[in-house]
């Protein structure tokens, strides 16, 4: 390739009266290109590939490194703001700053999460637990957590009368759902409304999540789960967002033998589907759940 030998190609005549003329040589100069070039392109691509390897390593290092001050510093920030709320002494604008410190920092974490998580998927060492769920309980718990950050929005629950038992690892599933339910929130506008649907189909678990928001371009949708992939609209360019919660999404419901998949209109909402294989294992028993959630 250029000035460099990569390797030799021999040929042979097995006739003693034919000999080597013009076009063989040609034929033989042609065949030598070629090979160089694919060898060429294997090299450049097993480097590539190192690289990736490499750069995953250390974002997963970096994550881990990270994450652990970051988790004290939320700890003690939202033990700062619980104190806050009972005291007298605490200005309106400490309020303020505080609750700023603990979303900016709960953000961060959530970031760094996403790029370990994704991290660990293209290294294949990610493992997942294979115990029996109820996504009933499961989602409820979102539910109630999200409830401050609802901010006018209505939340409604429906098929959520019994257990719905699926086998996997819970804080993979509750990263699944959480995620889904907080883009929700975070995509539609003031007075919308979220609806979290459960059912069964055959011998799966339907879990579908739709909103009223700002809705997903078609030409988008293909790509949603794509690593690193983030939609650029002017509706959300001061929205914040990493591009590998989604991808971690699929990632997490694809090791657990599922699928997820999104209908979208732009202007008039989303609905992400999720599929689980039902385990009908030992049930769980029935916990109550919210069925209207709203910030009144």
């Amino acid at each position: 390739m250029g000035s460099r030998l990569l390797g030799t190609l021999s040929f042979a005549i097995s006739s003693s009266e034919r000999r080597f003329d013009a076009t063989d040589l040609h034929l033989a100069e042609e065949l030598a290109r070629r090979a160089a070039v694919a060898l060429e392109n294997a090299r450049l691509y097993h480097t590539a590939q190192e690289a990736v390897r490499e750069r995953d390593a250390f974002l997963l290092i970096a994550a881990h490194e990270v994450k652990n001050p970051l988790t004290t510093l939320l700890g003690h920030a939202q033990l700062l703001e619980r104190r806050a709320r009972r005291s007298d002494e605490a200005s309106e604008r400490d309020h303020h700053g505080i609750k700023m410190i603990v979303e900016q920092t709960s953000r961060a974490a959530a970031l760094l999460n996403d790029m370990e998580n994704a991290s660990l998927f293209e290294s294949g060492l990610l493992q997942f637990a294979r115990d029996p769920i109820d996504l009933v309980a499961l989602i409820s718990r979102i539910v109630a957590s999200v409830r401050p950050a609802l901010n006018g929005l209505t939340l409604h629950m429906s098929g959520a009368n019994e257990p719905l038992m699926v086998r996997g690892d819970s804080a993979r599933l509750e990263q699944v759902f959480h995620n889904l339910i907080a883009n929700a929130v975070k995509y539609s506008p003031h007075g919308g409304t979220i609806t979290i649907d459960l059912s069964t189909q055959g011998q799966m678990a339907c879990i579908e999540i739709s909103d009223t928001g700002i809705g997903i371009p078609l030409a988008a949708i293909p790509h949603l789960f794509e690593r690193f992939f983030r939609v650029q609209t002017d509706d959300t360019e001061h929205i914040a967002g990493s591009g590998l919660g989604l991808y971690v999404v699929k990632e997490i419901v694809t090791q657990h033998g599922g699928t997820i998949s999104v209908v979208s209109t732009e202007g008039q909402g989303s609905t992400f589907s999720v599929e689980l294989p039902l385990f009908a294992g030992v049930p769980a028993p029935h916990t109550d759940v919210p069925r209207l959630v709203n910030d009144d």
